[in-house]
């Protein structure tokens, strides 16, 4: 069960919120790659998880631009 303070809480509404979501984002993404790097056995493991990390990096980044950041 999760803690409510690991639970979804919306889209971010405000460019200091969105930047905080990015923030804890990044963190995120670090923290996988280097349980990817640190754990995988063998290169077909370690290719399966990048691939399963890519979608959402891919979103990340469109999100957390800073020039996009700048715009809104």
């Amino acid at each position: 069960m999760e803690s409510d303070s690991k639970k979804f809480q919306g889209f971010p509404t405000t460019m200091s919120a969105l930047n905080d979501k990015c923030n804890e984002l990044k963190r995120s993404e670090e923290c996988a790659t280097n349980f990817i790097n640190r754990c995988s056995d063998n290169s077909f493991e370690e290719r399966i998880l990048n691939h399963l990390l890519e979608g959402s990096n891919r979103v990340m980044k469109r999100l957390c631009r800073t020039n996009a950041r700048k715009k809104g």
